[in-house]
C-alpha cells in the first residue's frame, strides 16, 4: 500500500521527536477531558456532600436560586462530620421498562406515574396482546403487570439483553416529580389510604408506616432515620418505606447516568399537559396515534386504587407542612439533592 504524504514525514522524522509529540498530545487531550468533566454538573461524581456547593461556580454573580442553596447547604452541611443532608446519588432501585420496538425506555420511580407509566409501556411493547389481555390499563398495577417477565429490567448493564430497532439508540425517559407533592402523596397513599385497599397488601408489611398511623412528624423522623441508615451502608433499601420515600436521585443509578435521562415533570392537576407531551414523543418515535389515542382515552379523568389527589389528605398535610418549620427541614434534608439536580425549588423556612 502507498504511504501517504504525511506518513512519509513521521517516518523520516527522528524517533524521540515521535514520542515527545505523542506524549504532548496525550497530555493535551487528558486535560481537555478534564476541563470537559468539570465544567458542567460539577457535583455529579462527588461522593463528598459538603463539595457539592462548588456545582455553583463561584468566580460568577450567583443567582437567586443559587445563593439559596448555597445558604441552606451551609446550613445543613457546614462540613462531612456535620452533615445532616442524606447523601447525593446514591445508588438505590434501578427498575427499569424496554421498548426495543421503538427505541424507548424508562426508569420507574414510586410516586412518578410509575403504575401507569409501567403499563402504557407494556401496551406498545406489544399492543396486539395487551389489548387482547389486558381489558382496562389502569387495573393493570404493580402486582400484576402483565409485562414484567418481558421486558424489566434491574441494572443498566442488562440493557444489553436488548436491542432498539432504531440503531442500537435509546430515547431513556426519567418521569420526576417535585419532592413535597411526592412525599405528600406517598404518606396518603402507603400509610393512610393503603389500610382501606386489600391490593395494597398492607397488613402484610412489616411495621407499616413505623407505626405512625397518621403522624407524618413521627412518620417523617422515622423515615429520614432510615434512609440516613441506609446511605451509611447499615440498612437495605428493600422495604415500601424506604422505596418510595427514598429521594428519586437514589434511583436509576443517576450517579453515572443523569446526562442519559430525558426528563419529564410530572404533576397529577397537569395530567393532560404531561400525557401530551409524553404522547408527541411516543408519535416522534414511531408509536402509531391509534394506540396513543387509547392510552390518552384510558388515562385522563381516571385513577389507580392508590391514587391520593382526589382526597382531601393531601391538601390537609401540604398546610401541616408549610405551617412547620421543623417539617420543611426535615424535607430539605431528605430532598435537597432532588431540588438541586431535578430543578425545583427548594421550600422557604
Amino acid at each position: 500500500m502507498k504511504s501517504s504524504p504525511f506518513q512519509n514525514r513521521l517516518i523520516q522524522m527522528p524517533k524521540r521527536f515521535v514520542i515527545n509529540l505523542s506524549i504532548g498530545l496525550l497530555v493535551v487531550f487528558g486535560l481537555l477531558f478534564a476541563y470537559k468533566s468539570s465544567s458542567s454538573f460539577t457535583g455529579i461524581q462527588q461522593n463528598d456532600p459538603a463539595k457539592l456547593g462548588f456545582l455553583f461556580q463561584t468566580d460568577k454573580q450567583n443567582t437567586t436560586r443559587e445563593i439559596s442553596f448555597l445558604t441552606y447547604e451551609k446550613r445543613f452541611c457546614p462540613s462531612v462530620q456535620q452533615c445532616e443532608l442524606l447523601k447525593p446519588l446514591w445508588n438505590g432501585p434501578s427498575r427499569q421498562v424496554m421498548v426495543p420496538k421503538y427505541g424507548l425506555t424508562t426508569c420507574i420511580i414510586p410516586k412518578n406515574f410509575s403504575t401507569v407509566f409501567t403499563s402504557i409501556l407494556c401496551y406498545i411493547f406489544d399492543a396486539i396482546a395487551y389489548k387482547k389481555e389486558v381489558k382496562d390499563m389502569m387495573k393493570d398495577t404493580f402486582f400484576v403487570r402483565r409485562c414484567q417477565k418481558y421486558n424489566e429490567i434491574f441494572t443498566w448493564t442488562a440493557r444489553k439483553n436488548f436491542q432498539s430497532a432504531r440503531g442500537g439508540k435509546w430515547r431513556n425517559y426519567m418521569i420526576i416529580r417535585e419532592p413535597v407533592e411526592r412525599f405528600i402523596s406517598g404518606f396518603v397513599d402507603k400509610c393512610i389510604l393503603a389500610k382501606t385497599h386489600p391490593e395494597a397488601h398492607f397488613n402484610t408489611r412489616v411495621d407499616p408506616c413505623y407505626g405512625c398511623e397518621e403522624n407524618m412528624t413521627c412518620f417523617i423522623q422515622n423515615q429520614y432515620e432510615s434512609l440516613q441508615a441506609i446511605s451509611n451502608g447499615k440498612k437495605d433499601v428493600h422495604q415500601v418505606e424506604n422505596a418510595h420515600f427514598s429521594p428519586q436521585t437514589w434511583h436509576c443509578q443517576m450517579k453515572e447516568h443523569f446526562t442519559d435521562y430525558h426528563f419529564i415533570k410530572y404533576t397529577p392537576s397537569k395530567i393532560a399537559v404531561f400525557l401530551d407531551e409524553l404522547l408527541a414523543e411516543f408519535e416522534f418515535f414511531g408509536v402509531p396515534k391509534n394506540v396513543t389515542d387509547d392510552i390518552r382515552e384510558q388515562v385522563v379523568g381516571r385513577a389507580t386504587f392508590h391514587a391520593t389527589s382526589g382526597t382531601n389528605y393531601p391538601k390537609r398535610y401540604r398546610n401541616e407542612i408549610e405551617n412547620s418549620q421543623y417539617l420543611k427541614e426535615m424535607l430539605i434534608k431528605m430532598y435537597y439533592y432532588d431540588f438541586l439536580y431535578l430543578d425545583f425549588e427548594l421550600p422557604l423556612l
